[in-house]
């Protein structure tokens, strides 16, 4: 022992306490001795400190032995009293024992004190240990106890045969119980839904070989609600080592599984919509894409899930992006026109909404991106601006038309009034070619008035001979030197009805593309020929 030995010795011959006194220390047991000598003295002694051991004497002047052990066990219960007397008959001896001390000694033979007292220190210490021990387990039990009974998932026991051992309340609501003994003793197989108890049936087995395991499956309650759950399933041994029962713990998972069903349905109409929809993390990577922006951007959703936007784009819608990431930061919604570039490498103009995403707490948690593909929509504004100038310089083209024909009059005019002035040869020549290119000349005129109307006009019968004849000409005044322009137009066209403006367009709209198509010269070939469709 590392610490002496505290010890009340209730003795009232001063001889026999110093002859107990001598025997521990010549034993060697290191310990402190207080003596007391009445009942009064034993009493204060008990009520001030408690003792490591108390050795009382059988024989006291108007107090016995017995007395003092009933009165020690009342007022320390745990500490030993081993009694000591002179003699004492073998009844008082065992009812002393009976009362409560833990050994008795006879003073003729103390020799065994030392090791008695050893013992009763030590058994005493072991019983403390002990009752500390089961306290503590009274206290852990009672703790895990209540989390298991205020808890909210289910905490139950399942004998091999199914049978249901124990349950907390959270388990007994969600099989819509009253009280355990609705389903104490009873099979819990036909309380899981019909298509699930096979796998509810295999996962109980395979605990029961001492596997752990998960399962989700439905129940249907006692009152007939059917709820969705998830089970943790782990096999409770005894001290050998076999398996008992089944511990499960299990959650309700219904509103979790209602939650994954409607966002999967959201998911399957965001899917279809024709917008491009996108959802990424505060990092820009994308959590959601569907066919929307597969169409728009060219990515699958495969291809553009787990990327950033530093992956997908370029750095200068990059740089875009970031801008308004930042502004949804501060004001959460922001809107404008991107132009992008698809997977391909094509522009992509797209009218994007955003929009900031926050969680419960109002936290940030991710962005939405509604894009609008306003591609085709660019093309007809462009085509429209294109057209608009078309007949701005049409109607500038009529202007010059009609001040160019106003000049060429007395050119055209004076050619036949001067040919009866001009007698040599060489005037005449002069006059013919002065004509030609006065008519060339006028032609071109009518070709610009015939641009200047535009789509005017009425569908009337043509001979398209003329019309393609028309545009050769334009053509051969207007195109660069380095294109030659041939024609193969048969003698007879058969006539059809149209609009003579737009039949000229459309021609000249395919020479200019060809023309295009020759940025070095060559030869430009026009040709019609009657052809007759079948069914």
């Amino acid at each position: 022992m590392k610490n002496p030995v505290r010890i009340l010795h209730l003795e009232d011959s001063p001889r026999d306490a110093a002859l107990v006194a001598d025997l521990l220390e010549t034993e060697g047991l290191a310990c402190v001795i207080r003596r007391v000598a009445d009942r009064e003295a034993f009493a204060a002694a008990l009520a001030a400190e408690a003792p490591d051991v108390i050795l009382c004497d059988y024989n006291l002047p108007d107090y016995d032995g017995l007395a003092a052990v009933k009165l020690a066990r009342e007022r320390l219960p745990l500490t030993p009293v081993i009694v000591i007397s002179g003699s004492i008959a073998a009844d008082k001896a065992v009812e002393c024992l009976r009362e409560g001390a833990t050994d008795y000694l006879l003073k003729q033979r103390l020799d065994r004190l030392p090791s008695a007292i050893r013992q009763a220190v030590a058994g005493a210490m072991a019983h403390r240990d002990r009752l500390h021990a089961e306290a503590e387990l009274r206290a852990s039990e009672a703790r895990l106890r209540a989390i298991i009974n205020n808890g909210s998932e289910c905490v139950k026991l399942v004998a091999p045969d199914g049978l249901i051992l124990d349950m907390n309340p959270a388990g007994l609501r969600m099989i819509e119980a009253d009280t355990l003994a609705e389903v104490q003793n009873r099979s819990v197989y036909p309380l899981i839904a019909m298509e699930h108890r096979a796998a509810f049936r295999a996962l109980h087995h395979q605990v029961l070989r001492g596997e752990s395991g998960e399962l989700q499956f439905d129940v249907i309650g006692l009152k007939g609600t059917r709820r969705s759950l998830e089970t943790h399933a782990a096999p409770l041994r005894d001290s050998a080592g076999a398996v008992t029962a089944v511990l499960g713990l299990t959650r309700d998972i219904t509103e979790r599984k209602r939650a994954e069903t409607q966002i999967r349905e959201q998911s399957e109409i965001l899917e279809f919509a024709r917008e491009a929809i996108m959802i990424t993390g505060l990092d820009h990577r994308a959590i959601f894409w569907n066919r929307g922006a597969e169409r728009l951007y060219g990515w699958t959703a495969a291809e553009a899930l787990g990327r950033t936007a530093r992956d997908l784009f370029e750095p200068g819608v990059l740089a875009r992006m970031i801008v308004a990431r930042n502004y949804l930061l501060r004001h959460g919604e922001w809107a404008g026109e991107i132009t992008q570039h698809d997977k391909a490498g094509q522009a992509v103009f797209a009218e994007v909404r955003a929009y900031l995403v926050r969680d419960a707490a109002g936290q940030p948690r991710a962005f939405l991106y509604l894009a609008t593909d306003t591609t085709e929509n660019r093309k007809l504004k462009e085509q429209v601006q294109h057209a608009q100038r078309m007949e701005n310089l049409g109607l500038l083209a009529a202007g010059i038309a009609h001040d160019f024909n106003n000049a060429l009059a007395p050119i055209i005019m004076g050619g036949p009034l001067l040919r009866p002035h001009m007698g040599n040869a060489a005037s005449q020549r002069i006059l013919d070619t002065m004509e030609k290119s006065a008519a060339r000349s006028a032609a071109l005129v009518r070709q610009l008035l015939s641009f200047a109307r535009g789509a005017s006009g009425q569908n009337q019968l043509l001979q398209l001979r003329h019309v393609l004849k028309e545009v050769i000409e334009l053509g051969e005044a207007t195109f660069p030197k380095s294109i030659r322009l041939k024609s193969h137009l048969p003698s007879e066209l058969r006539l059809v009805q149209g609009n003579p403006t737009q039949f000229h367009q459309i021609f000249l709209n395919l020479c200019v593309n060809a023309r295009d198509a020759m940025p070095s010269g060559g030869v430009l070939t026009v040709t019609a020929a009657n052809v007759t469709l079948d069914a």
